[in-house]
């Protein structure tokens, strides 16, 4: 009977995982834990025990975590000074919202950025916190400003006008309700 239960304690452990051979030749687990229907605990020595449902729910309680993102339009003005540009950039927006020329207009003739081509004109794409420079992200991540308004940014690659096309603000579990 001796002989059967150390042919069945191997048979059982060859088709163990190798990390549970790992870990039972490290001596965290108890022979008996390897044995199929045995009542023996798998109990790791010296590791604070967590379920697998603790720690998933403790992953998403990252408060750390930003889901925001955003789709904007700009019309970049180089060259100059900063003052010349902001002048440039009030006088077409100015035009842009008394419907003398289309965004997609001014962004074809003025813009000194290659996303000029693009489709819509001026399009950055859907972008996160963090893609675009700081100054940027400030604007169109501020939830004072309207989705569709035309605000002017300075940064270090010039002068922009930035139109907000879409913008979803981060995810708050606790103001959500269930229908």
């Amino acid at each position: 009977l001796k002989s059967s239960r150390a042919v069945a304690m191997r048979t059982h452990t060859l088709f163990a995982p190798p990390s549970i051979h790992l870990l039972f030749a490290s001596s965290l687990l108890t022979a008996s834990a390897l044995h199929i229907g045995s009542a023996a605990r798998v109990q790791p020595r010296g590791f604070a025990q967590a379920g697998l449902f603790d720690q998933l729910a403790k992953a998403f309680q990252n408060e750390e975590f930003d889901d925001r993102n955003a789709k904007a339009q700009h019309i970049l003005l180089k060259g100059g000074d900063a003052d010349t540009r902001a002048a440039a950039a009030e006088a077409l927006k100015v035009q842009i919202e008394s419907n003398e020329i289309t965004f997609e207009v001014a962004v074809r003739q003025f813009s000194e950025c290659s996303s000029r081509a693009e489709v819509p004109a001026g399009s950055l794409g859907q972008f996160s916190p963090g893609k675009m420079v700081q100054e940027f992200d400030d604007y169109v991540f501020d939830k004072t400003n309207e989705i569709g308004e035309i605000g002017i940014v300075e940064t270090q690659f010039g002068t922009h006008l930035v139109k907000i096309n879409e913008r979803k603000d981060k995810f708050d579990p606790r103001v959500q309700k269930v229908q």
